[in-house]
């Protein structure tokens, strides 16, 4: 019988997340080796790069997408799905799209007594302290694999995420 390898779940890949880093360094040549040639145009460097660039700015929507969150951000967070509407009984699919394990999730719903407002509370809490890569981008995403694509909206159009 043949072994077919399994894809890595979120938690298993981020064992790997900062040797892949590691690696794509080691790979990848710098600009100016590569370049080296005085027939081909060389780019700016970022001194020489004008402030109204089109990727100065995708850079910086780029940066807001990859803030990690922690749990300080836990208020605002609850604070933006409260306004976006997110619905709060959904906070079980919610976790587990986050990717917390169910096991966990029936747990808080068994200490909180089924109150989706405090279950929910835990939940991100939980996403937040669990070694995720917990950012507005992957927050908005799950919201809207829930099926609450106004809350996802809502999170992408406050916190700039295109």
């Amino acid at each position: 019988m043949e072994r077919i390898p399994r894809s890595l779940t979120i938690k298993e890949s981020l064992w790997f997340k900062e040797e892949r880093k590691n690696l794509e360094k080691e790979t990848q040549p710098a600009l100016k080796d590569a370049n080296d040639d005085d027939t081909i145009p060389k780019t700016k460097s970022a001194n020489e790069a004008s402030h109204s660039s089109i990727t100065q700015i995708n850079e910086s929507n780029d940066d807001q997408q990859k803030v990690l969150l922690s749990i300080r951000n836990l208020a605002e967070i609850l604070e933006v799905l409260k306004d976006g509407h997110f619905q709060t009984t959904k906070w079980i699919d919610l976790g587990l799209h986050l990717g917390l394990f169910y096991n966990d999730l029936k747990t808080i719903e068994t200490r909180y007594n089924r109150d989706p407002d405090q279950c929910l509370r835990e939940c991100l809490a939980s996403w937040l302290k669990g070694g995720f890569e917990a950012t507005w981008d992957r927050l908005a995403i799950a919201v809207g694999k829930v099926g609450e694509t106004t809350a996802a909206t809502y999170i992408r159009s406050r916190k700039e995420l295109q």
